[in-house]
């Protein structure tokens, strides 16, 4: 089926008949607003117009929007890894405590979902794209309607997403039959929530969330204009690009990454195209002023940074992403904060944002009030952690998993460790299944090249994060041993 031919199937259908009487439309004064949640994958906050040597990426349309809008400039991803971002999200809750610990999990129906939380609260809820939380087929399964669509009515999830063109299906949400058009996949997804921002709602407040694959890797499936876009221009490496780190890595040298940094900001400039198409069917629908719009992303990539690629590192580059927010006469324009905000906060925010209330299970901080140019009680730190295997079950999921063998090799043909850590205001700390990992000071460092772990100077601060650490780990229901790991100092590259 060609993309054509998918519009005829319905699943786009209805942005064309919608459109032939776009206007605004009458809402009654007291409705909700609608909330868009929209997040790609592996979008670092650093890739973003304007970073120091982001240079030549281009996202027009996210530009616009963070800068005439509100941004969280410190928001952290805790578990920086596709799947335990997905499970703090939907639930509020730490991966301990949820059952998503690792990828390759499927998330338990025991809990009060955020699209629980919304549908509770009377909003005709919708998911579209990557889902990541049915375990380790990947989506691939049909899921009928029920408890595992996790309180989301409207259910267009995408399989086989690790391939960016002609390749992703999905189903159709009612009987499960596949549905595999052709084309870029961040477009076809588009398609289907433009559709449902074209729906008549009445005045039934709607939230959707839309999960896009790209700009994770591949890099080199991007549509041809982005691509040809970026063929010839030079990019700028950020100063801690190393080279030479690894046998299957792809920082083997300053050609092969630069050519990576091109594929991936094609995705980015490809990404930013379907940003802007959600945008205007706002606009189109007369819907733009009463629709709270979110923008961010699941974690970042280290993209060459410290000889590395991939993620589940606490370096920036992996944890540090975008968090924009819209809400027409709340969220003062073009404000923004450098407030510590994390992922386990995001549950609670959003709820916070439309008005929806949550029960008293879900963990993080309501950060509302500052998206409304307030203040709210900072958190000292944001926890850090990546769980490099996974245990035979969990006390949430009652699953077993396979497990994954200790520094289990990710996409860049690196091992990252078990760790837990934190950042700070000022700070990075982690401590590795085997010992002292790594400290850096983010303000007299920013691009953290001085690791200070055997500063004697720094045990004080140390010791007060390992308090920390380790009252966050009980509170989270996380078994890692912390305490024995203090005893020696890692050989994990920092």
């Amino acid at each position: 089926m060609d993309r054509r031919e998918f519009v005829k199937t319905g699943i786009a259908a209805g942005v064309v008949a919608a459109t032939a009487h776009a206007g605004a439309r009458p809402h009654s004064a007291k409705r909700p607003p609608n909330v868009l949640y929209v997040f790609d994958d592996e979008h670092r906050f650093q890739s973003m117009p304007g970073e120091p040597f982001s240079d030549p990426v281009a996202a027009p349309n996210l530009d616009a929007f963070r800068k005439a809008n509100f941004s969280m400039e410190r928001c952290i991803s805790n578990y920086p890894l596709c799947s335990p971002y997905r499970g703090i999200l939907m639930t509020g809750l730490w991966p301990y405590q949820n059952g998503i610990t690792h990828n390759w999990l499927e998330l338990g129906t025991s809990f009060e979902s955020i699209g629980d939380a919304f549908d509770k609260a009377g909003y005709r809820t919708a998911y579209v794209g990557k889902w990541h939380l049915s375990g380790v087929m990947f989506d691939a399964d049909f899921i009928p309607p029920g408890p595992h669509r996790q309180g989301f009515q409207d259910w267009h999830v995408w399989a086989h997403v690790n391939k960016h063109m002609n390749y992703s299906y999905t189903f159709d949400q009612n009987t499960g039959a596949v549905i595999h058009p052709m084309g870029y996949q961040a477009t076809l997804m588009t398609d289907q929530a433009v559709r449902i921002i074209h729906e008549d709602h009445g005045d039934k407040p709607w939230m959707m969330i839309v999960s896009w694959h790209p700009p994770h890797f591949p890099v080199n499936d991007a549509p041809a204009q982005d691509e040809a876009y970026f063929a010839d221009k030079p990019v700028a490496l950020r100063p801690n690009v190393e080279t030479g780190h690894g046998e299957h890595g792809a920082v083997t040298s300053t050609e092969t990454i630069s050519k990576f940094y091109q594929g991936y900001y094609a995705h980015i400039r490809a990404i930013d195209r379907e940003f802007g198409r959600l945008l205007k069917a706002l606009d189109d629908t007369g819907q733009a002023d009463n629709t709270i719009v979110i923008f961010t992303s699941d974690h970042g990539e280290m993209a060459g940074s410290h000889g590395r690629m991939y993620k589940q590192v606490p370096f920036e580059e992996s944890v540090r992403v975008p968090f924009f927010v819209r809400c027409p006469g709340v969220t003062p324009k073009g404000g923004s904060s450098d407030t510590l905000f994390a992922s386990i906060d995001i549950y609670r925010t959003v709820c916070g944002l439309a008005g929806v209330p949550v029960g008293p299970q879900i963990k993080g901080k309501d950060y509302s009030a500052t998206l409304r140019g307030g203040v709210t009680p900072e958190s000292e730190v944001a926890f850090l952690m990546n769980q490099g295997r996974t245990t035979p079950g969990s006390a949430a999921s009652g699953q077993h998993v396979p497990a994954i063998s200790p520094g289990h090799a990710n996409g860049g043909g690196y091992r990252p460790p078990d760790f837990r850590g934190l950042r700070s205001r000022t700070h990075t700390y982690a401590v590795a299944s085997d010992g002292r990992w790594l400290l850096f000071d983010n303000v007299n460092d920013p691009y953290q090249k001085h690791n200070l772990i055997d500063d004697l100077s720094q045990k004080a601060r140390t010791d007060h994060y390992n308090t920390l650490i380790e009252g966050w780990l009980k509170e989270a229901s996380d078994p890692f041993d912390f305490r024995a790991c203090l005893t020696q100092r890692s050989t994990a590259p920092a």
